[in-house]
């Protein structure tokens, strides 16, 4: 990739808090995604045709991606299956940020998978990124990672990831660190299906991260193993406590709030909460929606607040270690209060940064 392709994609997206939402709900993140510093992620087989409709009639001017996701799900392609030229050569009359390829999931050891997406993305020209559904060992040391680093740097594009997980991709210090050493190389990286991490990522290196709007586009779920149906219960509503840097079921917010009811971590001030306590998300008409407005609203206020002004990396580095410390703390005394207010691996891995504790380690 030459230098100056390279830039035009990077000027697009650089610092882009990108909301990552399904087909049918992407009108409903147009209005929280509409602004500076924010951009789409539009997924599944449904996301073209939103493109061009957001794209065309809505006139929206912001960065927007397509994410065809056929690296998840039960019925997922691999990572050497062909990819779809008529998917590739609409998004490019759409003249969207980037084109991305309905790549296939990079499985354990699938060293030849991985390296054919990259160079089929390398002959698709200077506007493509290559996107990588990662099983979670391409981020250890120990086993993908080296090999990773090696066959992204040598094919030179830009790439996207997303990390598979039940819950928490970068729960697993292995993962953490591995994640850490990649955003330091020199190739650009967008974060795909994120959680509140998607502003540490960019503030660590990632050219852009996009946050989900529901639990199942935060992470690629893991096949279920054989003879299992893989099922599960439905997922509860949940809204982020920013003062906690995470998301919580709003049962569990209003649990804590009749727990705590006098203690201003509930209190938010975001357009949508407008000084109420976050207790009203769950009793407002359309619980959802409330509460994937607030969460986007806070989301893209902490984004500002970091990355906004004259800063430098580092700067922008210790002041979110800084804000995941004080999480650590509001986890601890929530938890003295109210049952199970656990903190989400990833934040510790985060404040742990402060005092450089996450090291490279075997897997456990």
């Amino acid at each position: 990739m030459n230098a100056s392709s390279t830039t035009r994609v990077q000027q697009t997206l650089a610092e882009t808090l990108l909301v990552q939402t399904d087909a049918n709900h992407g009108l409903d993140a147009i209005a929280c995604a509409d602004r500076q510093g924010g951009g789409l992620v539009l997924t599944g087989e449904k996301a073209l045709v939103t493109a061009e409709y957001v794209v065309n009639h809505r006139h929206y001017t912001r960065p927007v991606l397509v994410d065809r996701g056929r690296y998840a799900g039960r019925r997922r392609k691999f990572a050497c299956e062909p990819f779809d030229n008529n998917w590739i050569s609409r998004q490019r009359r759409l003249e969207l940020a980037a084109v991305m390829p309905d790549a296939g999931y990079v499985a354990e050891g699938d060293t030849a998978g991985l390296e054919s997406i990259l160079t089929r993305v390398r002959s698709l020209g200077d506007d493509a990124i290559a996107p990588l559904g990662l099983h979670l060992s391409w981020l250890d040391i120990n086993r993908g990672l080296t090999t990773l680093i090696e066959q992204v740097e040598a094919a030179g594009v830009p790439i996207a990831i997303a990390l598979e997980h039940p819950k928490d991709p970068l729960g697993p210090h292995y993962a953490f660190d591995g994640l850490m050493s990649l955003l330091a190389q020199p190739t650009p990286v967008i974060m795909l299906r994120c959680d509140v991490s998607a502003i540490g990522t960019l503030c660590f290196g990632a050219l852009a991260a996009a946050i989900g709007t529901t639990t199942g586009l935060r992470h690629i779920y893991p096949l279920p193993k054989p003879g299992s149906n893989g099922g599960g219960g439905q997922a509860k509503t949940a809204a982020i406590v920013r003062g906690c840097l995470a998301y919580a079921s709003l049962d569990k917010i209003d649990q804590a709030v009749q727990a705590d009811p006098d203690n201003m971590l509930w209190v938010c001030e975001c357009p949508w909460c407008n000084g109420r306590t976050m207790q009203w998300l769950g009793s407002a008409p359309d619980p959802e929606s409330a509460a994937y407005h607030h969460s986007l609203e806070t989301m893209y206020h902490i984004r500002n607040n970091i990355l906004s002004g004259v800063v430098t990396p580092a700067e922008r580095q210790r002041s979110w270690i800084a804000q995941c410390d004080s999480a650590m703390f509001q986890f601890l005394d929530l938890d003295s209060i109210t049952y199970r207010w656990e903190p989400p691996a990833a934040l510790e891995n985060w404040a742990a940064r402060a005092t450089h504790q996450i090291t490279l380690r075997p897997t456990p």
